[in-house]
């Protein structure tokens, strides 16, 4: 059963696409479907597909004039990475053509944006809102989720005792069937 997103990007050249990727860091892979070669690149459980714009001999001449058209207009592809600063210096020794620079993000991490050789726009980033690449992160999550609830029995104790205490020593207020 096939699940989770995996998008898929036509491009020029599959041997000149992996080696970008592969030059950034992230596991690649190349194969075939019988006279059409295709490509992947895998970061964390996130894949993204490549396939030549003019591959496969089965194409319409509908689909190969679609194929030929503009690309990537639009689109940022995201791509989680384990340290964007290693992967900014790989992009910079790749001569990868930098359309924002290393920056830090407002919601923590760091990230950037470059054009791959077919030209999408590609933004990688250690982190993303509400989400961790970074490997210490599922712990250090769990810890602080574990930490809070703790705390928070804690204070309860005690307020329950003194609310207890107040009870005993004043008489019960009646109440008004008012809605207020």
């Amino acid at each position: 059963m096939a699940s989770g997103i995996h998008p898929l990007l036509n491009v020029s050249d599959i041997d000149r696409t992996i080696a970008f990727y592969k030059g950034l860091g992230l596991r690649t892979k190349k194969d075939s479907m019988g006279q059409m070669t295709w490509a992947m690149v895998e970061s964390g459980e996130g894949r993204m597909l490549f396939f030549p714009k003019d591959g496969n001999p089965d194409l319409s001449a509908e689909d190969r004039e679609w194929l030929a058209g503009p690309i990537g207009r639009g689109v940022l592809i995201n791509i989680g990475v384990p340290k964007a600063a290693r992967a900014f210096e790989k992009a910079q020794a790749l001569g990868a053509t930098i359309d924002y620079p290393l920056s830090d993000n407002p919601w923590g991490g760091q990230g950037f944006t470059l054009v791959d050789p077919d030209g999408y726009v590609v933004h990688l980033s250690d982190r993303f809102p509400g989400n961790s690449f970074r490997r210490e992160a599922p712990a250090t999550r769990a810890a602080a989720k574990k930490a809070p609830a703790k705390k928070a029995a804690v204070k309860k104790a005690p307020r329950k005792a003194a609310a207890a205490k107040k009870a005993v020593k004043k008489p019960a207020k009646k109440t008004s069937s008012r809605k207020r």
